[in-house]
């Protein structure tokens, strides 16, 4: 079973309560999560059978996070 997680960078420096890490079943989710929000304050990860790796997010455009998420 495939699942993302998005984590705040700024996690560090947040007030207790705040949400840190946001899991996701779904690429579609995570992209629509991160429409308004800024790509450099976020890092996701793709967990699945072959492991947990990074999402690389070069652009803001939620086709393109969808995308790169289901390809990682």
């Amino acid at each position: 079973m495939t699942q993302y997680f998005v984590i705040d960078k700024r996690s560090s420096t947040c007030p207790p309560g705040r949400k840190t890490c946001v899991p996701f079943d779904n690429a579609t989710s995570v992209a629509v999560y991160m429409l308004g929000r800024s790509i450099s304050e976020y890092v996701i990860v793709k967990s699945d059978a072959q492991g947990d790796r990074l999402v690389p997010m070069s652009m803001a455009d939620v086709s393109e996070i969808k995308t790169t998420a289901e390809k990682a």
